[in-house]
C-alpha cells in the first residue's frame, strides 16, 4: 500500500497485493493485483519543447496470474503469465503533423490483455541462456508498443573473457504520425554483441556492436534509430568492502 501526496493533482491511495503457492517442489502458481498511478513530472509539464502543462496523472489497474516451473534439477526455469491491464491517460510522446517537434500528451482509455513467456537455461556454470516472448492485444493501439516482442540473450564467460549475444525480434510496432495511431514499422530484427575483458580485479574493458544487421527502423514516428554502430569503453569498480 502506498499513499501519494501531491498538492497539484491531489492525494491518491495506491494498493497492491499478490500471492504465491508452491504446489510441488518445482512448481509455483502466483497472482497479483496492483494499481498504477503516476503524476506528470516537472520536465513533462514545463521543461523543453515536449512539455505540456495540461497533462494529468496516468492511472491503471493490473491483474496477472502465472505459473513458474523448474526442470532438470533447476537448470531450466520457465514462467508463463497471463495479464490484463486497463486504465487511462498514459503519457506518450506525440508528434505534430508534420513533425517536428513532438509534445507530451495523455491517451484516452485503454485495455490490454496478453501473455508473457520467459525461460532460462544454464547447462554449464559459464553459460547462461535466456528467452522472453510477449504478446499484447491492444483494444486501443499504443504508440511505441509492439504486438509481438521476442528477446534472446546468451552470456558466456571463459576465464577473464565475457561474451554477450542479444537478438530481438519486433512485429507490428505501433506509433503515432500526428493524425492517427497505426503500424509504422515493418518487422525487424536487432542483433547485438558485447565482448568484455577483466584487465584488473576492479577494471574491465569492453567493445560492443549494436544493430549489426543494419536494420532501418524507428520506435517513435519521424525519429529513425541508428544503423550499425559500435562502442568501446572502460568500467571501473570502486566499491570497497568495509568491516
Amino acid at each position: 500500500m502506498r499513499y501519494n501526496i501531491n498538492k497539484q493533482f491531489g492525494n491518491e491511495i495506491i494498493p497492491q497485493g499478490g500471492a504465491a503457492l508452491n504446489i510441488l517442489n518445482n512448481t509455483t502458481l502466483k497472482t497479483s493485483v496492483s494499481k498504477g498511478y503516476r503524476p506528470p513530472s516537472v520536465r513533462e509539464l514545463y521543461l523543453f519543447p515536449p512539455a505540456n502543462e495540461n497533462l494529468v496523472p496516468e492511472e491503471m489497474m493490473n491483474y496477472d496470474i502465472g505459473w513458474i516451473q523448474r526442470w532438470k534439477n533447476q537448470m531450466i526455469k520457465t514462467e508463463l503469465t497471463l495479464f490484463l491491464c486497463h486504465g487511462e491517460n498514459s503519457i506518450i510522446t506525440t508528434p505534430f503533423s508534420p513533425p517536428p517537434p513532438p509534445f507530451y500528451n495523455n491517451t484516452g482509455k485503454f485495455r490490454n490483455t496478453g501473455i508473457e513467456f520467459s525461460g532460462s537455461y544454464q547447462p554449464f556454470k559459464n553459460l547462461h541462456l535466456m528467452l522472453n516472448y510477449t504478446y499484447i492485444n491492444m483494444e486501443e493501439k499504443m504508440p511505441a508498443t509492439p504486438e509481438h516482442n521476442v528477446f534472446f540473450s546468451g552470456n558466456y564467460t571463459l576465464n577473464k573473457l565475457g561474451l554477450n549475444l542479444q537478438i530481438q525480434e519486433i512485429n507490428n510496432l505501433y506509433g503515432s504520425d500526428g493524425k492517427q495511431i497505426r503500424v509504422i514499422e515493418k518487422n525487424y530484427t536487432l542483433l547485438g554483441l558485447r565482448i568484455k575483458y577483466q584487465a584488473l580485479p576492479s577494471v574491465h574493458v569492453f567493445v560492443s556492436g549494436n544493430n549489426l544487421l543494419n536494420e532501418h527502423y524507428a520506435i517513435n514516428y519521424g525519429y529513425p534509430m541508428p544503423g550499425v554502430h559500435f562502442m568501446a569503453g572502460v568500467n571501473f569498480n570502486l566499491k570497497k568492502d568495509f568491516q
